[in-house]
């Protein structure tokens, strides 16, 4: 085995311990796998019915417009295509 090989998975390897040992002893660490079962019922808002993944893509097909009112943070980690982000927190401010 070459000595750059060697080398690289020395490094791998600290980095997963490193990574590991950061998030034990996060207050709230970061689980490995997601919680077994069905996923939770969606959340509604201002008494809006919750859509269907297969309802969202049919609404989406027909021009509706997402839009994504969450922290810059939390957009940053994953959205709808084309979402504008309306951040939550500035929301009454802004508009």
């Amino acid at each position: 085995m070459s000595a750059a090989l060697r080398q690289g998975l020395a490094i791998t390897a600290a980095s997963v311990f490193v990574g590991f040992a950061m998030n034990a002893m996060r207050p709230e660490p970061i689980p490995f796998r997601g919680p077994i079962g069905a996923p939770p019922a969606p959340e509604t808002g201002a008494g809006l019915p919750a859509l269907s993944s297969d309802e969202a893509r049919a609404a989406w097909e027909n021009g509706a417009v997402f839009v994504d009112a969450r922290s810059p943070e939390e957009w940053a980690t994953g959205r709808v295509a084309g979402a504008p982000l309306l951040d939550a927190a500035t929301f009454p401010q802004s508009y």
